[in-house]
């Protein structure tokens, strides 16, 4: 499989760009610009166009306008790249069915994930499910080495195995660039009453933290009262 494979995803990981000093946004844009020109787009007449004067124009497809502070200085971005964005703002349900067919150039989408991976990957990155109406892999990912990856974490049979399985394919995902970084948050937000308390010692750092919280907490009220005899 090595053979197949990219040389980039047997070098350093993946970071994001980042306008933390000596980085500015205006080098992220001028390095997004020289990108765009080896792939055949460059800025002409006032908008970007590949060889044959195309302009790049894409859609934004949001259930109800949520998104749309968030995505607001993306899009003031690539319009200063030559790109287009039409925001479209619909009900839920007609999203819901444009999703279902792959009828969408771009979404913003939260994949809840887990900490022990498994059959949801099909859905998510198989060859398989990119033809499958409804499935999650929205990105239309067609990998035979993807497929591969996917098998060889549904296959592990210890927990080393499976972390290994795992790496492997989150790495070759990433120098797949299926996807544009969103927005991220350090903290989970609970909101819960002052007599509930939970394992402050054993916080899940990594992963959605609300399905653990409400397995594990309790109620102080009741745990101080005396028990009977």
């Amino acid at each position: 499989m090595r053979a197949k494979l990219a040389p980039e995803v047997f070098g350093p990981d993946v970071t994001q760009p980042s306008t933390n000093p000596p980085r500015s946004l205006r080098d992220n844009l001028r390095a997004a610009r020289r990108l765009l020109a080896q792939a055949g787009w460059t800025y002409t007449d006032d908008a970007l166009r590949n060889a044959k004067g195309e302009p790049m124009v894409f859609e934004f497809l949001d259930d109800g306008g949520a998104m749309s502070r968030v995505i607001t200085t993306y899009v003031r971005n690539l319009e200063k790249l030559g790109i287009q964005i039409n925001q479209r703002t619909t009900d839920y349900a007609l999203y819901q069915k444009r999703l279902e067919d792959f009828d969408f150039d771009m979404v913003s989408i939260r994949f809840p994930d887990s900490q022990s991976p498994g059959n949801e990957l099909r859905d998510r990155f198989s060859s398989e499910a990119a033809d499958t109406p409804g499935s999650d892999n929205l990105f239309g990912l067609k990998s035979p080495q993807v497929d591969q990856l996917v098998d060889n974490v549904l296959r592990a049979n210890t927990r080393e195995e499976l972390i290994t399985a795992g790496r492997a394919l989150d790495r070759v995902l990433m120098h797949g660039y299926y996807i544009v970084p969103n927005w991220y948050s350090a903290s989970h937000r609970v909101a819960y009453r002052k007599e509930l308390s939970y394992p402050k010692n054993r916080l899940p750092y990594y992963y959605t933290a609300e399905g653990w919280i409400l397995s594990n907490w309790w109620r102080t009220d009741i745990a101080a009262q005396p028990k009977a005899r």
